[in-house]
C-alpha cells in the first residue's frame, strides 16, 4: 500500500484542499490551509539561476517554513537555506485578499539579526485584481544598502493537478547603494503560482542579466524537518550504501564516510559535484540514451541522490519517489533501473573542490515526468 511522504496531514491537506475547491461558496485562500498552518508546514524548493546565455550558474535548495502566529491572522514565514540555517524571517497580516508585511529580518549578516525598514505601502501579496504596492529597504554595517519596491497583481485564474491556482505577477525594482556610493538599478518581472488551500507552487522571474525559476518539489512536518536539521552523518544528503542500487558493485571513498560534504559545501557554484558542463550538455546526454518505451507512461519526481568521489566517479544510488501531489510511490522498476544506467554510465563528473582539496561528495539529479515523458531535470 502506498503511504503519503508525509502521512496523516499532507492527506488532510490535499483532502481539504480538494473540498474546498469543489464547493459552491468562494473560496479565495491561496496560501496554506488554516488548519496546517497551526502546526506548521515546510516547502521545500528548487531554485535556479539562468545566466541569458542559456548557462545554468546556481541551483539550490529553500526551505519555507510557514506557521499561524498569534493570531489565526497573523502568518510567520522562515526561509532555510540548504545547510538548514535559517536566513529571513517575515511576518504577514491576512487580510482578505491581500497578504501585509509586518516585520522582516534578514539572519545572514556574519551571525546578526538585521531588520529591514519597512514603507507607507505594505501589501506584499494580493490576491485581488487591484494593484498592491510594497516597499522595503535594508542597511548593512559595511555601508551596502538595498531599496526594494514592487507592484503585485493577481492577473488570472488557471489550475494545478485540477485545483484551482492563481497566477499572480510581480514588477520588483531594486536599488543597490553600494559602499562607494555608486547605484545600480534592477528591473525584475516575475509571475508566481499559488495553489488554493496550498501556497506558492512556482516562480519564475527574469531580470535583464538571468531568469530564475522557483518549484516546489517536496513537503515535510515540522518534526521530520528539524531532524534533518541535525548535522550530524545523517545529514540531508546521507545515504545508506547497504541500501543501494549498486550496493554489489565496487566503489571506493577517498576519505571516510562522515568526512563526504553535501552537494552545496562550496562557496562557488562552478566547484561542487556536476556533470562536466552542466544542465545542457546533461539534458543531451540523458535524451540521447533514452528509450520512451521504458517510462511507462509515470508521472511524478524521480530522484537519485549518489556520491561523486574525488576522482569524479559515481557510485552508490539510491531513489526517491514521489507523485504530483507528494505522497510517496512506486515508479516501473524498469523505469528506475533505465534512468539508473544512463546516470551510471556518465564517464566522468566533475567533484566537488574546496578549501584547496577535492573531495568525496552527496549528489543529486531530479526526473520530472509527465504522462511518460522527462519534462525537467533538476537542478
Amino acid at each position: 500500500m502506498k503511504q503519503p511522504l508525509n502521512i496523516a496531514l499532507l492527506l488532510g491537506l490535499l483532502a481539504v484542499a480538494s473540498i474546498y475547491a469543489t464547493q459552491k461558496k468562494e473560496n479565495n485562500n491561496f496560501l496554506a490551509n488554516p488548519d496546517i498552518l497551526k502546526t506548521g508546514i515546510v516547502h521545500k524548493y528548487y531554485y535556479s539561476i539562468t545566466e541569458k546565455g542559456g548557462y545554468t550558474s546556481e541551483t539550490d535548495i529553500e526551505y519555507r517554513y510557514y506557521q499561524q502566529g498569534k493570531t489565526s491572522n497573523e502568518l510567520i514565514e522562515k526561509r532555510y537555506n540548504p545547510a538548514f540555517k535559517q536566513d529571513w524571517e517575515s511576518t504577514y497580516q491576512l487580510q482578505g485578499n491581500k497578504v501585509k508585511l509586518e516585520q522582516r529580518s534578514t539572519m545572514n549578516w556574519y551571525g546578526d539579526t538585521l531588520n529591514f525598514g519597512l514603507g507607507d505601502e505594505r501589501i506584499y501579496l494580493n490576491f485581488g485584481t487591484d494593484e498592491a504596492l510594497s516597499e522595503v529597504s535594508i542597511s548593512y554595517p559595511n555601508g551596502f544598502s538595498r531599496h526594494i519596491t514592487q507592484e503585485t497583481r493577481a492577473i488570472g485564474d488557471t489550475l494545478i493537478n485540477e485545483m484551482p491556482a492563481k497566477i499572480v505577477t510581480r514588477n520588483r525594482t531594486i536599488v543597490n547603494t553600494k559602499v562607494d556610493q555608486t547605484v545600480d538599478t534592477t528591473e525584475v518581472k516575475i509571475k508566481e503560482i499559488y495553489v488554493q488551500n496550498f501556497g506558492l507552487w512556482s516562480m519564475v522571474g527574469e531580470d535583464d542579466k538571468q531568469s530564475y525559476e522557483l518549484i516546489l518539489v517536496e513537503q515535510l512536518l515540522p518534526e521530520p524537518f528539524k531532524k534533518m536539521a541535525q548535522h550530524d552523518m545523517k545529514r540531508v544528503g546521507y545515504i545508506d550504501f547497504d541500501k543501494t542500487l549498486d550496493k554489489e558493485k565496487p566503489f571506493s571513498l577517498c576519505k571516510r564516510q562522515i568526512e563526504m560534504v553535501d552537494y552545496y559545501n562550496s562557496s562557488d557554484v562552478a566547484n561542487r559535484a556536476h556533470f562536466i558542463g552542466g544542465k545542457k550538455p546533461l539534458k543531451a546526454y540523458v535524451f540521447d540514451r533514452l528509450e520512451e518505451q521504458k517510462l511507462h507512461k509515470e508521472s511524478g519526481y524521480l530522484t537519485f541522490r549518489f556520491v561523486v568521489n574525488c576522482e569524479g566517479k559515481a557510485g552508490r544510488f539510491t531513489t526517491d519517489q514521489s507523485s504530483f501531489e507528494y505522497a510517496q510511490k512506486e515508479f516501473h522498476p524498469e523505469t528506475v533501473q533505465h534512468l539508473y544506467e544512463i546516470l551510471k554510465s556518465v564517464p566522468q563528473w566533475s567533484p566537488n573542490t574546496g578549501r584547496g582539496q577535492i573531495r568525496d561528495a552527496y549528489t543529486y539529479i531530479t526526473f520530472i515526468l509527465k504522462d511518460g515523458k522527462i519534462t525537467e531535470l533538476l537542478p
